[in-house]
């Protein structure tokens, strides 16, 4: 029989996957609200780097434990991993050969890595094969949040699944110690939260209703039993999660119509007023790059260059408009007027230059002037206009920012109680931009995880007791560096996390 090809991710990932042999005993499960007992395949946590380098082997009494340096992973940041971390393998393991190898060469490898449960803690209790991966790992906010290495180390053991040198993709080695089966990983890489098993399977819940980690296969599933095929159960499951996903979208009406974010099947509609933005967005960066490239510049080079300036029009006008209306939303009518005012900016007031295509600090600090000017050209529009409405209405205009008010001139009197340094927990704006950084990042099932970055900006991560001035003002940098604030965020949290184990390693 032909040896299966291992396919190697793309990306550095983490994921769930599962046990290829389920529980020597039937257990006590939930399926459909129904009770049954059935084996249940646990699920494994997986984590792949793409390219990282060997820094120790280390030989034990019939294993070996082989070391990885951590900052010489390849991230695809500017930021480094900072603490090492390691995986066991059977001393007499293909695998350790090549790992020494690599050690001796300083060769990079990509690796996976898989944890699993043990059948028993250190602490003497027996593990159930229920509980999930992420609850062993410690994890305080569902599998893709950072696990505790105390707990880790506790609750599971952590095995070299797969490695290879980085740069020979056809040829890497797999792991007879890999409780999961590595050459059907790539079925359940997207499988990041443990909702989206493998067809033909089911994730039951516990008897009290209960999240379950592992699966089991779907004919064993009371429906199948009642008459329902394994398939026409896929495809309510499938169902399942297409309406959960459509009932989360805000817009998910289908068909073409532009006001429609998504389409029936929960798509992103290709014809939205949101695509539509990225489409005049690329128009003026393809005007802006033709006007200062060099010459002699490469269509590809050309094509890239107006890639990162549409990003940074786009990002520029979801600032602006933020600031402005308090939202930003690409659908609104509101984020092509922030779109315009940017453009009036770049044509009249900051101009886009040559060494900007190159430059990533010169742009940054030009999205940031330009981001700053087109707020003020905005508000001062929305405040013109404001007046002109109210003189009309025969309302008495506000003061124009540039006229003084009475009370700038009056003598200074003791503040009374409501004119407090208004705090980010008072502040709806702030808290919108700081709420569409954080889904920039992708962090928004993880926010606690920013807290040490917080802490390490105030001295403390609660609303209540930052200042929503020193939080705009911070905002206004990591917005210019979204990218930039979370790798820093990342590190502040694995200092944090260093410094209450220091005797343990990342989960």
């Amino acid at each position: 029989m032909n040896q299966p090809q291992f396919v190697r991710n793309t990306h550095n990932s983490s994921f769930i996957a599962y046990d290829s042999k389920p529980s020597k005993k039937p257990v006590a499960l939930t399926v459909n609200g129904e009770p049954v007992q059935e084996r249940l395949h646990p699920d494994v946590f997986i984590n792949e780097y793409m390219s990282i380098q060997v820094k120790e082997v280390k030989d034990g009494e019939g294993t070996v434990n082989v070391v990885f340096d951590a900052k010489t992973a390849v991230t695809g940041s500017d930021k480094k991993m900072k603490y090492d971390f390691g995986a066991n393998l059977r001393a007499d393991s293909p695998l350790v050969g090549l790992a020494r190898q690599a050690q001796q060469q300083s060769r990079p490898v990509y690796i996976g890595i898989e944890t699993r449960r043990r059948w028993k803690s250190k602490d003497g209790e027996v593990i159930p094969y229920t509980t999930p991966i992420h609850v062993l790992r410690g994890c305080k906010d569902g599998p893709q949040s950072s696990g505790n290495s105390n707990e880790t180390g506790n609750n599971c053991s952590k095995v070299l699944a797969v490695i290879g040198f980085a740069d020979e993709p056809e040829t890497t080695l797999v792991s007879d110690e890999a409780r999961s089966n590595p050459y059907k990983w790539a079925n359940v890489r997207d499988n990041q939260d443990g909702d989206l098993p493998p067809q033909g399977t089911v994730i039951p819940s516990g008897p009290e209703g209960q999240p379950v980690g592992g699966f089991i296969v779907a004919s064993a599933a009371p429906a199948a039993a009642a008459g329902t095929s394994p398939e026409i159960l896929e495809k309510l499951e499938s169902l399942t999660k297409m309406v959960a996903h459509l009932q989360r979208s805000s817009s998910s009406g289908g068909g073409s119509k532009p006001w429609n974010e998504r389409t029936a099947d929960g798509s992103i509609n290709p014809s939205s007023y949101a695509v539509s933005q990225v489409r005049h967005t690329r128009q003026d960066a393809a005007r802006l790059v033709a006007e200062v490239a060099p010459q002699g510049s490469t269509g590809p080079q050309m094509r890239g260059w107006e890639s990162d300036l549409t990003t940074a029009l786009l990002w520029i006008a979801d600032c602006v408009q933020e600031r402005v209306t308090g939202v930003c939303d690409r659908m609104a009518k509101a984020h092509t007027e922030a779109g315009g005012w940017v453009a009036h900016v770049v044509e009249f007031e900051e101009p886009f230059t040559a060494d900007m295509l190159t430059d990533a600090e010169a742009k940054r600090t030009w999205a940031k002037t330009v981001r700053d000017a087109a707020a003020e050209r905005y508000m001062e529009a929305v405040t013109m206009t404001q007046s002109k409405l109210d003189s009309q209405a025969g309302v008495a205009p506000q003061n124009s920012p540039s006229e003084p008010r009475e009370e700038d001139n009056a003598p200074q009197q003791e503040a009374p109680a409501q004119d407090a340094e208004v705090m980010l927990s008072d502040d709806a704006q702030a808290r919108e931009m700081w709420d569409g950084l954080i889904e920039t990042i992708g962090m928004a099932q993880y926010v606690e995880q920013l807290n040490p970055v917080l802490e390490a900006q105030f001295g403390t991560y609660l609303s209540a007791q930052i200042s929503a001035a020193d939080m705009r003002a911070a905002l206004s940098e990591w917005m210019a560096n979204p990218q930039d604030f979370r790798s820093l965020a990342e590190q502040k949290y694995r200092e944090k996390q260093q410094a209450a184990q220091p005797q343990g390693q990342a989960a």
